[in-house]
């Protein structure tokens, strides 16, 4: 049976696309998650998302062969008649690499893509001047559901588990330890905070091996920071989080934060920077700003943090969390497919 709707790429390690998928199952679409391969027919709705997976591969003569051969496949499933959505999931890649090619392959899957879809509505203007849209071209706001938060302990009990102080200011930098989510700049302002009684969980993969021995020796002289750089599989991850007061989100540009998400449906305070996003989904009573232009301007942040507020916080983001479906982000998205009922699988 063929899809009625394709979703590409497919990053197993991302619960985003699972979620979106299952929701739009629901409502009696066909839906696969996918590889997109050129073909005489091409599935009727092509949703496209991260173009980091053919603009990013290790050899130059990969990166481009794959990125023109997803420009030749949508061009083509455009002439066959396909609908083609694009989520900008960011404006740049987070590694920085690549710029020509990135930059050729996101204007051409602007020009070829029917509609646009962001996760908050600033978004929409900043997308329309980063490619050069015209105010014609459809660009619509999907508000991102709920992440999967395994039910569990309580904090008490998963800080007693990871050997984690019971009455301490417990914040944590959780998933994929890229450097756009600066934790150099959080542990030279762990070196420099006043305060005994905060800990700070980094945990999570990080491919940087100098990063790496850099933290792992910190570690060993400042029991405050706790490290586990590794890939987390969800309970590991959801103990974590639950043994936290906080979740950082400290990135230059988080365009769509999925910390932010992941933190809110734990119910747990957002921390970091300004961020339009995060101010989208939690406003100022779930967000809590700290100040991160330098690793001091951020360790005085740190030092005037009352475990009270986060608590606070936490618990409008508990609230704010209820609000958030799936179903309602695939109502959207039908829209944007031009369903505005599925047909029957």
């Amino acid at each position: 049976m063929t899809e009625q709707v394709l979703l590409t790429p497919p990053y197993s390690r991302n619960p985003y696309l699972g979620l979106i998928q299952q929701a739009l199952t629901k409502t009696g679409l066909r839906v696969a998650c996918e590889p997109l391969r050129l073909s005489w027919r091409m599935p009727p709705v092509i949703h496209v998302h991260w173009e980091r997976y053919w603009t990013q591969r290790p050899r130059a003569w990969a990166r481009w062969r794959a990125s023109c051969g997803l420009l030749v496949a949508l061009t083509w499933a455009r002439l066959s008649g396909s609908r083609i959505i694009w989520t900008v999931h960011n404006l740049r890649d987070h590694d920085g690499a690549h710029r020509a090619l990135e930059r050729i392959t996101q204007l051409a899957i602007s020009r070829l893509a029917h509609a646009l879809v962001v996760h908050h509505p600033k978004a929409d203007m900043t997308v329309r001047k980063h490619l050069r849209l015209r105010q014609t071209k459809p660009i619509v706001v999907m508000p991102k559901g709920p992440m999967p938060v395994p039910c569990g302990d309580s904090q008490a009990e998963a800080r007693r588990a990871l050997g984690l102080p019971a009455e301490s200011l417990i914040i944590a930098a959780l998933g994929a330890l890229r450097p756009y989510k600066r934790i150099p700049l959080l542990l030279d302002a762990l070196v420099q905070t006043k305060r005994n009684d905060l800990v700070v969980i980094v945990a999570g993969w990080t491919g940087r091996d100098k990063d790496l021995r850099d933290w792992q020796t910190q570690a060993e002289r400042d029991p405050r920071l706790r490290l586990d750089c590794r890939h987390l599989d969800d309970e590991t991850f959801a103990r974590y989080l639950r043994a936290a007061d906080a979740m950082l989100v400290l990135a230059h540009e988080h365009f769509s934060s999925g910390a932010a998400v992941s933190g809110v449906s734990a119910g747990r305070a957002i921390l970091g920077g300004p961020s339009d996003h995060v101010h989208f989904l939690c406003g100022t009573s779930g967000h809590v700003l700290l100040d991160v232009a330098s690793p001091s301007a951020l360790a005085r942040s740190l030092d005037q943090l009352n475990r009270s507020a986060l608590l606070e916080a936490g618990t409008h983001n508990a609230s704010v969390a209820e609000t958030l479906s799936w179903e309602k982000s695939a109502q959207v998205l039908l829209a944007a497919y031009g369903l505005n009922e599925a047909e029957p699988g």
